[in-house]
């Protein structure tokens, strides 16, 4: 068993085998924890008997770019070289993957949705979609750029009161809380009590997903930074 392996927050371990993840943004592919992350669990498998088996561990990088997500630091277990499997596409790390690290991720919506609901990212889209859709349907009412404005700073003042994890975080009565009654116009609260609030799993397992480091920036100023996946499964 490997209940006492704690060499990083991002492991998750099964009965005989553990699956190490880590996010690797552009141009800092040199900061990998993953090499010593492997010499950590090799001397940890040698204080308790055991012993990591090279040919049954891979490496599987994920990454939005068609290209390879770039010079990463080689891992080695025991002076062998760990095979790298081939450029994951994203349906095949969801696929394989995702609801096998994070299994509770529909756990915060209601019955209802988990069947609508295929796949993290469209879970975040119809979340999301609600905020933005309130924006267009108040702009479609204007008739005057000043009009236009005013629409855009009432509804930025409402939002940017949330960062992307508050928000996804927040049940309805906190959404309330915050956006009050003459400013739910044209917004979807049924639907949103639906989604709302995103469970542990969605929200850790969105931000790897996807490689969104920033869930603290506000909602209304989310920038999505550059950045790839690198995901070891140790036998």
């Amino acid at each position: 068993m490997v209940n006492d392996l704690n060499i990083s927050d991002d492991t998750v371990k099964f009965v005989d085998d553990t699956t190490i993840w880590e996010i690797v943004f552009k141009c800092q592919e040199s900061n990998s924890a993953l090499p010593s992350q492997i010499t950590e669990s090799t001397k940890w498998a040698s204080e308790n008997n055991m012993k990591l088996t090279p040919t049954k561990t891979k490496e599987v990088r994920v990454g939005f770019s068609p290209r390879d997500p770039g010079a990463l630091p080689p891992i080695t277990i025991d002076g062998h070289d760990i095979v790298v499997a081939p450029h994951a596409k994203l349906f095949e790390w969801e696929e394989h993957y995702f609801n096998r690290v994070w299994p509770k991720w529909k756990d915060g919506m209601h019955n209802d949705m988990k069947e609508k609901i295929k796949n993290i990212g469209a879970y975040y889209n119809q979340t999301t979609n609600i905020v933005t859709d309130q924006l267009k349907r108040l702009l479609g009412n204007t008739t005057t750029i000043d009009e236009e404005i005013k629409v855009w700073e009432k509804w930025i003042n409402i939002w940017s009161q949330f960062t992307l994890e508050s928000f996804l975080e927040s049940n309805i009565d906190a959404i309330k809380a915050k956006v009050p009654e003459d400013s739910r116009q044209d917004l979807d609260m049924a639907t949103l009590a639906k989604l709302l609030p995103w469970s542990n799993d969605a929200v850790r397992g969105y931000a790897v997903f996807t490689y969104i480091p920033f869930l603290h920036n506000s909602l209304t100023k989310l920038k999505v930074s550059s950045c790839s996946a690198r995901t070891l499964v140790v036998g």
